[in-house]
């Protein structure tokens, strides 16, 4: 999530995208944060500048696009995750199945304004 400060508080007026590095336009979420900020949510799909598009009536808002700059750390890795436990080699029919996901060396996937 990306807090923004765009001094609008209409959600409902606002749409948001975001153009990647390599061009391709997406679509973003939009929510309200507290203190009157505006976030967004995206996954980053790669390294370098994305602009976030924030529009009202089709029309860019004062401080738009907003540049967002995803580093290498940013981006996660599923290769990464690992699983690991009990109920991966052995399991009962009707009992729960027990076992662990390990996503800490799969990347942060966060974006840096």
């Amino acid at each position: 999530m990306v807090p923004l400060d765009i001094g609008e508080l209409d959600l409902s007026q606002l749409t948001v995208s975001l153009t990647t590095p390599s061009g391709p336009e997406e679509p973003c979420l939009l929510k309200m944060l507290r203190n009157a900020h505006i976030g967004i949510s995206f996954v980053p799909k790669e390294i370098g500048e994305h602009l976030v598009n924030i529009k009202k009536n089709g029309h860019h808002v004062p401080s738009s696009p907003i540049a967002v700059v995803i580093k290498q750390s940013g981006i996660g890795d599923v290769n990464r995750v690992r699983v690991s436990g009990p109920g991966l080699s052995e399991a009962r029919t009707f009992q729960p199945a027990e076992f662990i996901i390990h996503t800490r060396d799969a990347g942060e996937g966060a974006a840096h304004p």
